[in-house]
């Protein structure tokens, strides 16, 4: 066991950069045909099912302007469409097309993969106390991509 923080972090920071090497040798980097960011737009408005720019830029840690660039790959691509939000006609909301969607499905199903292989020797305990400690991490960050500005 390791008790030095630091040291800990290290090795956490390498064991997760070989578990990524590993992958992207057995699965070749990509699951799709498109860049990785386009992908995570892609993933974000089908989880989503409708996002804003504003919301999409702040999940993706980019400028509204950057979010918009994305999107409109997207949208070229058939994979997206914008519309003005019925509420307030200032606000763009990306939705994917059908297109976009059997994209979003084969991301998720080639993900899925990916985890079953990445987590195969962790038992059910093993993985269920993973899981819980992921989200511990992850809810301490969670965005509200601007719902809740004053």
């Amino acid at each position: 066991m390791i008790d030095n923080r630091d040291a800990q972090l290290q090795k956490l920071a390498d064991q997760f950069s070989l578990v990524r090497k590993a992958m992207v040798t057995k699965y070749g980097g990509r699951m799709v045909h498109m860049t990785p960011v386009l992908s995570k737009v892609l993933m974000i408005v089908g989880s989503e099912k409708q996002v804003n720019i504003k919301r999409l830029a702040a999940l993706l840690l980019v400028t509204s302007g950057a979010a918009t660039q994305h999107v409109a790959a997207l949208e070229e691509a058939g994979s997206v469409k914008r519309s003005m939000s019925p509420q307030d006609r200032r606000e763009i909301i990306v939705q994917l097309t059908p297109e976009g969607h059997k994209m979003y499905q084969e991301i998720r199903k080639k993900s899925h993969l990916v985890l079953r292989e990445v987590f195969k020797d962790l038992d059910r305990a093993e993985l269920n106390t993973f899981i819980q400690l992921m989200g511990k991490l992850s809810s301490k960050y969670e965005l509200d991509g601007g719902k809740n500005d004053n």
